[in-house]
């Protein structure tokens, strides 16, 4: 009967490390996608920032843009399918893109 204890025992020790084993397994990956999900979520938030300030530019651009040439000089052809005053316009004049980057602070 005591060798019969002594092995459940020792089988349970075996079975206990290994549930620790698979445990800290489980642990490890979990600190892994938390880290990761942190790296997208900034990466996510950058892209937002990068978005908001080329919309900022491009509206700046289309305003310079308005101001530097006359109405009519035939620069660029309408496109139907958006209107004129929402379209951004690309900067072609390093004149320009003097103008939008001081504009921007830089």
């Amino acid at each position: 009967m005591r060798r019969r204890v002594i092995k459940v025992v020792g089988e349970r020790r075996g079975d206990a490390r290994a549930l620790h084993d698979r445990l800290c397994e489980i642990l490890v990956a979990q600190d892994y996608q938390d880290l990761i999900g942190q790296v997208i979520q900034r990466v996510v938030q950058l892209l937002r920032e990068v978005e908001a300030k080329l919309a900022t530019m491009a509206s700046l651009s289309g305003g310079i843009a308005r101001r530097a040439r006359p109405q009519g000089d035939g620069a660029e052809p309408e496109r139907s399918d958006e209107e004129p005053a929402t379209r951004p316009r690309a900067l072609t004049i390093q004149g320009e893109v003097d103008e939008l980057l001081a504009a921007q602070g830089r």
